[in-house]
């Protein structure tokens, strides 16, 4: 099983003091990104640990970025959709006016009902009413459905492990636990 704990956002900047009494703060990217924030992974069987070592090399330590949702609602789809569709109708939140233009919220997550997690970017947006948003995906949601078929969409955050050394804590053979922290890396345009 894998929880990740609360985040913590970071903006790049650079202070500029000329020690004449006003400072300048120029920000090094439009947009936050995440700072940090820890995964943490329990593995109770034998076959749970192998695979949990394998993740962990597939990482190579800060090396390797991987994607990691939100776990929130960030967006809702309000209409049905088919499974050729990419365009699909989600609940005004104001991500066309607020949310579209930062690079780290474009990439979403698709969660059903049946476990299945189904990864997509955000081509464009459009506001079509004052309680509906259009999106474009990337590619095909895949199948037919309603709201109902949907669990939640999440952001995706770019991040990587903040260390090269990871500790695994055995309670017994095949039953472990581990902390790994996680750092949000820039995706600028």
């Amino acid at each position: 099983s894998a929880q990740i704990t609360q985040r913590a956002y970071a903006w790049p900047a650079d202070i500029i003091d000329g020690a004449t009494g006003k400072v300048l703060v120029d920000p090094r990217t439009t947009w936050g990104r995440v700072a940090t924030h820890n995964a943490r992974f329990s593995a109770r069987h034998r076959a749970g640990a192998w695979a949990l070592r394998q993740w962990l090399y597939r990482r190579a330590g800060r090396y390797r970025p991987l994607w990691v949702p939100t776990f929130a609602e960030d967006l809702r789809i309000v209409a049905p959709f088919s499974a050729g569709d990419t365009v699909l109708v989600i609940a005004n939140n104001r991500y066309s006016d607020m949310l579209f233009a930062n690079p780290q919220c474009r990439h979403i997550a698709i969660f059903r009902t049946n476990g299945e997690v189904l990864p997509r970017e955000i081509l464009s947006c459009q506001v079509v009413g004052e309680d509906a948003e259009w999106i474009t995906i990337d590619a095909a949601i895949g199948f037919a459905g309603t709201m109902a078929d949907i669990r939640r969409i999440s952001f995706l955050a770019l991040d990587r492990l903040s260390t090269d050394r990871v500790e695994i804590i055995w309670k017994r053979i095949g039953v472990c636990d581990t902390s790994v922290g996680l750092v949000g890396l820039d995706m600028e345009g």
